[in-house]
């Protein structure tokens, strides 16, 4: 039996959106890129309503480390697939140290 182990560093992507064209965008990327995500079934809960969406993770796999820039760059890039591929507006992506809201509308009033 084999161990290894390495400090942990996980992302998440969190997005609305149907499960099953979740799952087809990030299938499509991962046949792309030689990585795996998770893609786990999450409800949004808002004043007006709700929505289905999920939680994509990454993390850096011992078998195959991933340097920690490495990871950010394909969650950026994943979100931004997943966006595109779902029509959706906003993504959210949380890593340890930060959680960087990604929105392709324009706010009211053009500010940031």
């Amino acid at each position: 039996m084999k161990t290894k182990t390495i400090q942990t560093f996980e992302i998440n992507i969190f997005i609305s959106g149907p499960l099953a064209a979740i799952e087809d965008v990030c299938r499509a990327e991962m046949r792309r890129e030689d990585y795996c995500v998770t893609v786990t079934p999450t409800r949004f809960v808002f004043g007006g309503g709700d929505q289905e969406g999920a939680r994509v993770g990454l993390l850096s796999y011992p078998r195959k480390p991933c340097p920690d820039a490495v990871l950010r760059n394909r969650a950026e890039k994943l979100a931004r697939e997943l966006l595109d591929g779902l029509h959706q507006n906003t993504a959210l992506i949380v890593d340890p140290d930060t959680t960087t809201w990604i929105s392709v509308a324009e706010e009211p009033g053009g500010g940031e």
